[in-house]
């Protein structure tokens, strides 16, 4: 996808004696893209699925992990989190581990305030 940025911007710019080589902004644009991707695609699944997920996919955006996220509020705090991760069957120390995964810097979620979370606007 990167790489289809880089070949329109090159198309856009009319430099087509430069080596090709994609940019930091094609690269960040096409992984912004693909976590949008991933995260509509978990929804989609449980939604065909009837809410049941029981893929055994392990990995940074495994779909437990993405069903978790998705379910979450805009806008939550601890017991939120941990009412979200029981209906999942997530331990609470899980719960709690990921959390702070996912407010890690690049990650979909923020510290809005003290005790409170909530997601990035995509």
């Amino acid at each position: 996808m990167a790489m289809i940025f880089t070949s329109l911007r090159m198309m856009e710019d009319g430099d087509f004696y430069s080596p090709l080589a994609f940019s930091d902004e094609d690269f960040a644009s096409a992984m912004s893209i693909t976590k949008v991707l991933i995260v509509h695609t978990v929804q989609i699944l449980g939604e065909l699925s009837g809410g049941n997920i029981q893929v055994p996919i392990k990995g940074k955006y495994d779909l437990k992990k993405a069903a978790f996220l998705r379910d979450l509020p805009e806008i939550f705090d601890r017991q939120d989190y941990i009412e979200v991760a029981q209906h999942h069957n997530i331990p609470a120390k899980t719960a709690e581990k990921w959390i702070g995964k996912l407010c890690e810097p690049g990650g979909p979620l923020v510290h809005a305030e003290r005790g409170k979370f909530q997601k990035k606007s995509v």
